[in-house]
């Protein structure tokens, strides 16, 4: 069943509390609903999500996971499910503390030693530990299957069995979305299905891994369960189920078998034969995951997934090489497989790919998520506010001037051009005054700074640079100005009490062309314009409007920033601008709690 689908039955409630981790935390809290589905479904669809909820799970998650992905459709009752949790649990216990299917010429113990003290050393692991420990897997020979059983082998049962153990494994699961309920039935979605088996290098679901395994010799079955040390006796059907019941990789087995008979079989199977071994072990597992063994030859070929003609693009092929060296594997796998492209092979292999494809930069990199996308702007040195399409400009404008031959050569002989370059010593000369004024004179202004500079001369210089670096990028955060500051050796401290008077000036100069979002902890400082505020305005209204929000515990819709000045110059303006002359004082200890506790927990 598709996510969608699914989350039809969900409340608005529900749906939000899924939202929590997957929806950018910059974006507007009141979306539409539709619009915040999409998010969900993209995050779930994503393997870099899948793979960071899944880095820290313990048992019994596994079982909790493996009983729904060989159930059919992918869903179980509610009712009773915890039973035969526990009791899958307690068989995988039994199995690790045995030693059934391990093979007696691997490293176990080091390995579980690792295991051990990277959960004790925080009592979970992230996803680059992960990683770290997948790198020691493939350098041990140790297969994904048996990580998932060593984690309930006696040295590491300790750490995870407590008597709440399901319930924090189900919590989990249900929060992260990667389990899912309908009509009292837990469910695992397709999209999050296929990228779990990603994970755990589960490549097929049951039924395609079995109508691939049929397919082949009961002599090549034998050689397989014989490498990996499970019985090799009975019929083919047993055969067949035992190497589907111990996980055992599809390319794996296919691993087991050589280049010719694997090039026969695609033959027989109207597969691409062409290739080294790994690329026709790829294209056999394709084949059966895309279930063309089902399809006519007419069908199989569908219509043309990639685009006709390649789209124009902006970057050069190098530089389109080194913006995506900042990406992880998993990053790489999304855009790849949502580009309809081969989704194997090393890091290198799959860069080249993607530069080799008929797709745009921007069609690629609108793969990933925008917080994905944030974080490559964060990697790349430049703002990472603004919408998903803006972000994905300025990524692209970002990686043709930062990975151009002029800019290289610029910050390699630290020519004073380069901005770059001269930044590590504005800070590390911020503390003297008059050395920061030297510094601010060779960096380049903002464009938009002679614009701004004429139209609010009642502003100081530093906050017209900012001011025109707001108009230039639409939006900035907190932490985007603090960057920018340093940049352009402003030596701002305590940015939002900064930003604050540069808004009273505003204000109080009758011109605001910024607004105030807060969404939880983080301010947005939005460019609306050089609107002019009304001589006549009832400021008395505004007052008002703000103090009537505050007495019912809601935040005010509009003129936020009036909340930002400070505590008590906020005191002192709420009176000013009512033109009273006492105040009730208790109100104003719900002011000073409001503005202590911050926006956020208002919402």
């Amino acid at each position: 069943m598709k996510i969608f689908k699914i989350l039809e039955k969900y409340s608005d409630v529900a749906i939000d509390q899924l939202a929590a981790d997957k929806v950018d935390e910059s974006a507007n809290l009141r979306l539409p609903r539709n619009i915040i589905v999409q998010e969900i479904i993209s995050a779930l669809s994503s393997l870099t999500y899948v793979a960071e909820a899944l880095a820290p799970s313990k048992p019994p998650t596994y079982a909790f996971i493996k009983l729904l992905l060989e159930a059919q459709d992918h869903m179980l009752p509610v009712e009773g499910f915890q039973e035969k949790v526990m009791q899958a649990t307690f068989e995988m216990t039994t199995k690790a503390q045995s030693g059934e299917g391990l093979l007696t010429i691997k490293n176990y113990k080091l390995y579980i030693n690792v295991l051990k003290n990277a959960w004790e050393s925080g009592n979970e692991i992230d996803r680059s530990e992960a990683q770290l420990l997948e790198a020691l897997r493939n350098e041990l020979g140790i297969w994904t299957r048996e990580h998932l059983l060593l984690e309930h082998h006696t040295e590491i049962k300790k750490l995870w069995d407590v008597s709440d153990s399901y319930v924090a494994a189900r919590n989990r699961l249900l929060l992260t979305g990667l389990v899912l309920t309908f009509e009292n039935n837990f469910v695992i979605a397709e999209e999050v299905a296929l990228q779990i088996r990603r994970v755990w290098g589960i490549d097929l679901e049951k039924d395609c891994y079995e109508r691939m395994l049929n397919g082949v010799k009961n002599e090549q079955l034998y050689n397989a369960l014989e490498k990996v040390v499970l019985m090799v006796s009975g019929t083919k059907e047993e055969k067949i189920e035992r190497i589907i019941n111990a996980l055992v990789p599809p390319f794996e087995f296919l691993d087991t078998i050589s280049i010719d008979e694997l090039r026969e079989y695609c033959r027989q199977n109207n597969i691409q034969v062409s290739g080294k071994k790994s690329d026709v072990i790829s294209n056999i597992i394709n084949h059966f995951e895309q279930r063309n063994d089902l399809k006519t030859t007419e069908e199989a070929k569908g219509e043309p997934l990639l685009p006709l003609e390649p789209e124009e693009r902006e970057l050069n092929n190098e530089s389109f090489s080194r913006l995506l060296e900042n990406l992880n594997n998993d990053q790489l796998y999304d855009m790849l497989s949502k580009g309809y492209l081969k989704t194997s092979g090393t890091k290198e292999e799959k860069i080249n790919r993607l530069v080799e494809s008929p797709w745009s930069e921007k069609s690629l990199l609108n793969n990933l998520r925008k917080i994905e996308l944030s974080n490559l702007c964060w990697r790349l040195g430049i703002p990472i506010s603004g919408i998903k399409s803006e972000i994905i400009e300025r990524v692209i404008e970002g990686a043709s001037v930062r990975f151009s031959e002029s800019y290289q050569k610029a910050a390699e002989e630290d020519q004073e051009g380069s901005i770059e370059a001269k930044q590590p010593d504005i800070e590390e000369k911020t503390s003297d005054v008059g050395e920061i004024e030297v510094l601010k004179k060779q960096i380049e202004l903002p464009k938009a700074f002679e614009e701004i500079a004429a139209q609010f001369p009642e502003l100081e210089k530093d906050e017209q640079i900012i001011l025109a670096l707001l108009k230039e990028t639409k939006s900035l955060t907190e932490q985007d100005i603090e960057r920018a500051s340093k940049r352009h050796g402003l030596g701002w401290f305590l940015i939002k009490a900064r930003l604050s008077e540069m808004i009273y000036k505003l204000r109080k100069s009758h011109k605001m062309p910024i607004r105030v979002k807060s969404v939880r902890s983080i301010n947005i400082y939005e460019w609306i314009g050089e609107k002019l505020i009304e001589n006549n305005l009832n400021e008395s209204k505004i007052s008002k409007d703000i103090i009537d929000a505050l007495r019912q515990g809601v935040v005010p819709e509009k003129n936020l920033d009036v909340l930002l000045i400070g505590q008590s110059k906020t005191h002192q303006y709420l009176k000013n601008l009512l033109d009273e002359t006492k105040i009730n004082e208790s109100f104003f200890k719900q002011v000073k709690h409001f503005c202590v506790r911050g926006l956020e927990n208002m919402h």
